[in-house]
């Protein structure tokens, strides 16, 4: 399966956005796994689909998926 990631903040290191191939069947957990694995800090990553904020055990599906790195503030 083949999903386009777009990345924001410091997760701009590997680029403004990138492709990745997943196996059918794979989660959200696999996708950030991934960008772990090209040396990115996931474990607070936040994930969107379509504006909705997506769990580490939802399956993925093709499209775009939109990775935050935890923001906080006030």
């Amino acid at each position: 399966m083949r999903v386009r990631v777009k990345l924001y903040l410091q997760y701009r290191e590997l680029g403004d956005e990138i492709e990745l191939n997943l196996p059918e069947g794979a989660k959200v957990s696999d996708l950030l796994e991934e960008l772990t694995r090209r040396g990115l800090d996931t474990r607070e990553a936040i994930v969107l689909r379509d504006g909705n904020v997506q769990e580490r055990d939802n399956p993925l599906r093709e499209g775009v998926y939109s990775v935050f790195p935890p923001v906080d503030g006030g």
